[in-house]
Parts: C-alpha cells; sequence; structure tokens
C-alpha cells in the first residue's frame, strides 16, 4: 500500500484545529493588540501602516524602545505611545494620516535637543525623522539641500569638502532643522547671520498629510514663519535649502583668562567687539567655567581643585594672521591671558575641525549619566564692568564643577536683519548668556534649578537682562514666553499657524496658538 506523504495540514484538514479556542474559554489577546486597543487604536490600521513604511514603528513591546524614547538630556525621562522612524517624506506622510485616522496627538523629533525635552512627550506618537539624510551641494548655485535629520557635525564635514560654509551650530551631534527653525547661532554668524537668514526653502508635511515647499515664490509666509519661528509649529520639516558662502579653512582661538579678568574683558568686549566690531571675519564665543588644576589640600599633600576662569573659543576666517592678530588685540591687551593650545596663528585648519574641536577643553570629562537644565536672557543694554562682575561673582557660587555660562555676542550681519524681515525678532542685542546647570543625583536637583533661577531672576541679577529670550533654549519657567520669544512677530506666527495647522494638531508645551 501506498504511503501518503504527511503535510503538516493534513491533519488539521482531517481533524480540527486542535488549537481553536474552546467554547466558553477565554480567547487570548497578543500583548500589542490588547496594547493597541486600550489607546483606541486599530490593530489592523496599525499593521497597515508597518506595511507602508519604508522606516520602522518601535513599540514598548520592541527591544530599540527602551533607548529610542530618551533623548540626549538624561533629565527627561518620557514615554511616548510608539515611535515611527521615518526614512523620507513618504514615511512622514503615512505617519500622520494614521494618526489623523487614529485620532493621536503626535511630537516630532529630528536631533533631540531640545532643552525642556518637548521632542519625547508621553503618551504621543513620535515621529522621528533622524533617519532622514542626505545632503546634495550645489556648487554652481552655491546652495544645499538637506535632509531634516542632518546634525550640523555631518553637514560642516560635507560643506568642507567644497571649500562651502553656512552659519550654524558649534555642538556637531545637535540637529539642523530644530537649530535653525529657532535661529541657529554659529562662529561666523557676525559675518553672515545665524542659521535661519540662510535658509530659502523648507519641504513640510502638513497637518492634512500633504508635502508642501514654501520659498520666495511659494508659500513665503510659511518661510517667513521657519526663519526664526522654531520647529513642529506648523508641520513636519522633511528638508532644507540654504544659501552658501565659500569658506574652507580658519584660524582656531582659544584663550583663557583668571577668573579676576573675567569682568574688564566683557566689558570690553561689549563695547568694541559686538554691535561695533569692525572685522566681521572674527567670531567668538565666550565661556566662565571651572577646570580641575594641581592644588595642595590643607595637610600639604598634592591633590586636584576645582577652580572657575574665563575663555573664549573662536575663529578667524579672514586669510592674514596680523588682520585676526589685530581683531584679537583688545582683549589679548587686557590681564593675563594664556593659550591652552599653544600661541594663537600657528596655522588655519579646515572649519569643520575647528568647529568640531574648539570647545573640548573647556569643560572637564562630564559624566554620561549627567542631567541638565539650561536658561537663557539677552542683553540689550550696555552693561558697566561692576554689572559684569555680579555675572562673575554668581558664577563662582556654582555647586558643582560642570556648570558653565556660555556668551553668543549679537552685531555685524545678525543685527542688520530688521526684527520682521524674519520670525527671528533679536536683532539688537550685545549678547545671549545662556547658562547649563548640571545634577548627578535626584536629592541634587533642586539646587540645580534654584541656582539656574537665581541666576536670572534674584535681585542682585534680575536688571542685567531684557526680557528676550533666545528661543532655541526653551525653559518651561519664562515668563510670557510669546513675547520673549517672538515679540512683535508673535501674532503674525499665529496667523501663519492658522493657516497650516487650524487645529493645532501639532502641539506642545509653548507651541504657537493659531490666532483667535
Amino acid at each position: 500500500m501506498k504511503k501518503t506523504a504527511f503535510h503538516p495540514l493534513r491533519k488539521l484538514a482531517i481533524a480540527g484545529n486542535p488549537n481553536r479556542p474552546l467554547l466558553g474559554a477565554k480567547v487570548y489577546t497578543p500583548p500589542l493588540t490588547a496594547y493597541l486597543e486600550e489607546h483606541g487604536i486599530s490593530p489592523a490600521a496599525f499593521q497597515a501602516l508597518t506595511k507602508k513604511l519604508n522606516g520602522q514603528v518601535v513599540t514598548p513591546f520592541d527591544p530599540p524602545y527602551a533607548s529610542g524614547r530618551m533623548d540626549s538630556d538624561n533629565a527627561f525621562n518620557r514615554y511616548p505611545l510608539m515611535i515611527v522612524y521615518c526614512t523620507g517624506s513618504a514615511d512622514v506622510v503615512e505617519a500622520v494620516k494614521f494618526c489623523n485616522e487614529q485620532n493621536l496627538v503626535v511630537c516630532m523629533r529630528a536631533g533631540g535637543h531640545s532643552t525642556e525635552g518637548y521632542s519625547v512627550l508621553d503618551g504621543r506618537v513620535l515621529i522621528d525623522v533622524s533617519n532622514i539624510k542626505g545632503i546634495f551641494v550645489d556648487e554652481a548655485g552655491m546652495t544645499s539641500t538637506v535632509g531634516a535629520g542632518v546634525t550640523w557635525g555631518e553637514y560642516n564635514q560635507e560643506l568642507n569638502a567644497y571649500g562651502l560654509h553656512n552659519p550654524g551650530g558649534s555642538c556637531n551631534s545637535v540637529g539642523m532643522a530644530g537649530y535653525t527653525m529657532g535661529g541657529g547661532y554659529g562662529y561666523t554668524s557676525m559675518r553672515w547671520g545665524i542659521a535661519c537668514d540662510s535658509l530659502i526653502e523648507v519641504r513640510m508635511v502638513t497637518a492634512a498629510g500633504e508635502i508642501v515647499t514654501a520659498n520666495a515664490k511659494h508659500n513665503r509666509e510659511l518661510l517667513w514663519a521657519h526663519q526664526g519661528g522654531t520647529g513642529g509649529n506648523f508641520g513636519i520639516v522633511v528638508g532644507m535649502k540654504y544659501q552658501l558662502q565659500k569658506l574652507k579653512d580658519v584660524w582656531p582661538i582659544q584663550v583663557n583668562w583668571p577668573i579676576d579678568d573675567a569682568a574688564k574683558v566683557l566689558k570690553t568686549w561689549q563695547d568694541k567687539m559686538t554691535k561695533t566690531l569692525q572685522d566681521l571675519d572674527l567670531g567668538l564665543l565666550g565661556f566662565l567655567a571651572i577646570e580641575e588644576v594641581p592644588g595642595k589640600a590643607t595637610g600639604g599633600e598634592s591633590c586636584t581643585i576645582n577652580r572657575p576662569y574665563f575663555c573664549i573659543r573662536g575663529i578667524y576666517s579672514g586669510a592674514s594672521k596680523e588682520a585676526a592678530q589685530a581683531a584679537m588685540q583688545p582683549l589679548l591687551d587686557i590681564g593675563t591671558p594664556s593659550f591652552p593650545a599653544g600661541p594663537l596663528w600657528q596655522r588655519q585648519i579646515p572649519y569643520a575641525a575647528a568647529n568640531e574641536h574648539l570647545l573640548d577643553n573647556v569643560e572637564g570629562i562630564i559624566p554620561d549619566t549627567i542631567k541638565e537644565t539650561k536658561r537663557c536672557a539677552y542683553i540689550e543694554r550696555a552693561l558697566s564692568e561692576q554689572e559684569f562682575q555680579k555675572m562673575v561673582d554668581y558664577f563662582k557660587t556654582s555647586p558643582n564643577p560642570y556648570n558653565i555660562v556660555s556668551m553668543e555676542p549679537y552685531g555685524g550681519a545678525i543685527n542688520k536683519v530688521a526684527p520682521h524681515e524674519t520670525a527671528f525678532v533679536h536683532r539688537n542685542a550685545y549678547f545671549d548668556i545662556f547658562t547649563d546647570s548640571f545634577w548627578m543625583q535626584d536629592s541634587e536637583k533642586a539646587e540645580a534649578f534654584r541656582w539656574l533661577k537665581d541666576y536670572y531672576e534674584s535681585p542682585d541679577m534680575k536688571g542685567l537682562w531684557s526680557n528676550r529670550y533666545y528661543q532655541n533654549y526653551v525653559n518651561a519657567e519664562y515668563k510670557d514666553w510669546q513675547q520673549g520669544y517672538f515679540g512683535e512677530n508673535y501674532e503674525n506666527l499665529q496667523k501663519v499657524k492658522s493657516h497650516w495647522d487650524p487645529d493645532n494638531r501639532f502641539r506642545y508645551p509653548q507651541s504657537i496658538e493659531p490666532a483667535k
């Protein structure tokens, strides 16, 4: 007798499915299905989304979720509903349409450096565009087209190969999209403006899931809103286009001063090298920081001590080292400057290398698990040396060796743009002063927040600042943040919001509200 070959389905065909639920038995629901249904999401729609994407969806049941929900700052510990990693505009369109159909609220992330953690919010669908890469350089047209997930480090490295440049962030891991939409300060901003001044086009997915382009000829008001109106308000940006400048090699500048020289250096810097700076090839950042130096303990034994000091890091983008020396001379004449990388003007280096390494020796090694909060304020009136001394003296009370006060000088090309010409209103400042306060243990958090708040709001300090804040350094404690970030441009930003997102689908704490 011929033996019939076994087939795995044969037994089911003959005897039925042995795994079928028995009458009266409780039906097993997979955990992901239960999770989706608990949040009002159709499992079928979810499965359809995963099939349409070139990217992927990560849920709390997937191993990458634990790291994927974290941002650059360990202070924020939030749990999005799921993470949609998009690899192109089509993925973003599908994600937005899915959220609309399922009535889900979104948050969005490119570089993940929101200083208040707004990139990741609890219970929302996180639409992540960090994988939308690609940098196309048009040498003849002097423009670059960039994916929303590109970082400043990646971008600077690519542009440097062409000898081209546009102003941008000094931190290589920061995403270009969010930083540009909020302004975008860099070493060359005094010469060529902030990053959003070079932004000539954006591509965006709207709240309806449509791809639109905004430039000088089409949707001009939408381009204007992205030139300082911050990201995530009007839609999800998937690409940007920039006007470029010629720049390849620069002279790096690293100078330290004893803390007792700081106020005099700051006063001279303000008076001679901000609004009245003549040589715009000079680009500087300043810092009150703490360094470790050899010392002696009370018993006489050798030890390491923490010592506050003041330093400047920057570049000179002109060709002549003699001109560079002349531009820096007003500051080098003060006190006893020292040069941690050796004498100035030894050699020129690629801009990308300078941008990457200039800040390496400002602070000591910061632990990976540290947590941070940040605040800022503009100086819009000329301060006296005694007022700068208040800034210095308060910094000396830092409760830990990691805190740092940073200074971004304004003037030059930044201040030549009228406040209404772009959504970036801060065109009449001397400095933006921003402060990072750190803590390691939860027991230290309250002190870190109190120290930072008092730096800006205590009776001795609050008179130094204007009521304006740099919108890239968001903080939940700012008073009247709408005027602080956007000033007289806020009303127009609300009108743009009403046109492109009338139902306020793209919202988060301190997002722009539609006009009423």
